[in-house]
């Protein structure tokens, strides 16, 4: 049903790979999903041949690799790795694979609801419905706001809002709105211009972006604002705390959200710890032991989980992903040849 309730229709292929579906139930947390969707946009090397756009944002199979993803990176997964044991030609070295972060622990409702209809209360860069509202992205490490546009004509059953006419600016994301980071927001730039942050603010490694309106008397309060804040990881209780002025703030243990309001001296509003921040901000990034088993490796205090690939040279045998080096791979340079290959296995399995 659209926003005008009424009934639209669409064909959409599954895969069903075992592997494949395996690491969608540990990731997405859903252990009744029994198959994965893939893209419906596109012309014949793009839909039905690649992972849907808006469940695997910024995977490096996804049909399109443009700069709409806001952490401008793509991850050479578990999933893509899983594909290809599934196909039974190769042995991933799961070392070298990066994990997705997009859609973590969201829960059955990514998949079985439209956008509109998740249900992801305090779980900021996901679906939105004001237009420019400042929010932080889905990993936390930048400013973004709601990007929303209007087109000319309904979208049908692409229909997220009141107004018909008005959706997501990515059709490979099924027009859903979220949040785009801002071109001045990434968090970790250590030189970011005094003239773009607020001089209370930390900009630089270890800093992600809160929700947060704190100020000073100087400045005037928004009721939803963000702030990059300075933030350190407590790998052995498995806990984030975010520091301001002198002031730790430690976050739930179950990575609930939870406001704070006890402000240092001089400043005034509040500091939030995100829901699920340990998972975005201090959770590895590689997936070594996801193979068998899903469980995610590799967490190190402040290290962003799904960080950028290239600065590493890749080995000998398939850019480094089968064989026995722990370089990284560089994806831009080898992103035809990996779509040459996900697009040749689904011609031979189907």
């Amino acid at each position: 049903m659209d926003s005008q309730g009424q009934t639209q229709t669409k064909t959409i292929n599954y895969l069903i790979t075992p592997g494949v579906v395996s690491q969608a139930q540990k990731h997405f947390d859903c252990s009744s999903m029994d198959a994965v969707p893939l893209e419906e946009f596109g012309g014949s090397g793009t839909a039905g041949s690649h992972f849907e756009r808006r469940l695997f944002l910024n995977e490096l199979m996804v049909g399109s690799v443009g700069w709409e993803n806001p952490s401008e990176t793509f991850a050479v997964s578990q999933f893509t790795l899983a594909l290809l044991e599934d196909s039974g030609w190769y042995k991933a070295n799961w070392t070298n694979g990066v994990q997705l972060l997009w859609g973590k622990k969201t829960g059955c409702s990514m998949f079985t609801s439209r956008c509109e209809d998740w249900n992801f209360q305090n779980l900021d860069g996901y679906f939105c419905k004001v237009a420019n509202e400042p929010t932080c992205t889905y990993n936390y490490r930048g400013k973004g706001y709601c990007a929303i546009s209007t087109y000319n004509a309904r979208l049908q059953y692409y229909e997220h809002l009141s107004d018909p006419t008005q959706g997501g600016t990515d059709n490979q994301m099924d027009y859903c709105p979220f949040a785009y980071r801002y071109s001045n927001g990434q968090c970790t730039n250590a030189n970011q211009p005094a003239s773009d942050r607020y001089p209370f603010e930390y900009w630089g490694g270890n800093s992600g972006c809160f929700d947060s309106n704190v100020v000073t008397p100087s400045y005037t309060a928004k009721a939803k604002d963000t702030r990059c804040l300075q933030y350190t990881c407590d790998t052995t209780n498995k806990v984030l705390k975010v520091l301001f002025q002198g002031t730790s703030f430690t976050c739930p243990t179950d990575e609930s959200y939870q406001k704070f309001t006890n402000m240092p001296s001089g400043y005034s509003g509040y500091v939030a710890c995100p829901k699920l921040g340990y998972t975005m901000l201090c959770g590895g990034g590689d997936v070594s032991s996801t193979g068998a088993s899903g469980t995610p490796s590799g967490e190190s205090p402040g290290t962003p989980g799904g960080s950028p690939q290239g600065s590493s040279t890749p080995c000998n045998n398939f850019f480094g992903l089968f064989c026995s080096s722990s370089s990284l791979v560089t994806w831009s340079p080898y992103v035809t040849v990996c779509a040459c290959i996900f697009y040749a296995l689904f011609a031979l399995l189907n």
